[in-house]
């Protein structure tokens, strides 16, 4: 879990950063009317992401590796592992802040209103996670799990991690993760789900209501 946790973090990172990149691309481009509500939509559902993936890290995620920090005081670089994880949860409420102001930006956009502020809003939020991505990404590494935490505390953080998401995501935002994520990306982190699940519920009954949105997706098909 050492390995494998860190590729899944940066995974769900990924898809944050491509959404960004969709987003402010079309936003400062041109949307057409008729799928104005879609593009909306598609921007509540990242939000909705977004939102989900930082309250895990708040609430499991950087209290697990603080508890594991502040019992290693004497380590190499403890100090500054404490300083990061602190500084990110802070920043967490300032991004909430501007996205509050994108949902309400594409929000607008979808009832007629102009593109203009979800680009301004987007481009602020991207400004911010460059980097808060980065040094997360830094802290949840091979080398700083294997430091603080054992295989099973890991393990037990990482499926903690798991339930959360399943109870503030549900079918939208499984579906943007799917469409946010490479092929192989897809069978990696979603390949385990029951046949049911991947073959019935995301294929012939979640899609249905993804499908306006595919045109604004990272990738179009679905590998499951």
């Amino acid at each position: 879990m050492h390995e494998r946790f860190p590729v899944i973090f940066r995974t769900m990172h990924n898809a944050v950063r491509r959404n960004i990149q969709t987003i402010g691309e079309r936003s400062g481009g041109s949307v057409p009317e008729e799928d104005r509500p879609h593009f909306a939509e598609f921007t509540r559902r990242f939000l909705h992401f977004l939102h989900g993936h930082h309250a895990g890290e708040d609430t499991i995620l950087f209290p697990s590796i603080l508890k594991a920090a502040e019992a290693r005081p004497n380590s190499d670089g403890i100090v500054d592992v404490i300083a990061n994880v602190k500084s990110k949860q802070g920043e967490h409420r300032n991004v909430t802040s501007v996205c509050e102001e994108l949902g309400a930006a594409a929000d607008a956009a979808g009832a007629g209103g102009p593109l203009g502020p979800v680009h301004d809003a987007i481009t602020r939020l991207n400004a911010m996670l460059q980097t808060h991505l980065e040094e997360e990404e830094h802290v949840v590494s091979p080398k700083v799990l294997k430091e603080l935490m054992t295989a099973a505390e890991v393990e037990t953080t990482a499926e903690a991690l798991k339930k959360h998401g399943q109870r503030s995501g549900g079918p939208s935002v499984v579906m943007l993760l799917i469409h946010s994520f490479t092929t192989e990306e897809q069978l990696d982190h979603f390949g385990a789900m029951p046949w049911f699940v991947r073959r019935i519920l995301v294929k012939q009954i979640w899609a249905r209501s993804y499908r306006p949105l595919l045109k604004f997706s990272y990738t179009k098909e679905c590998a499951l």
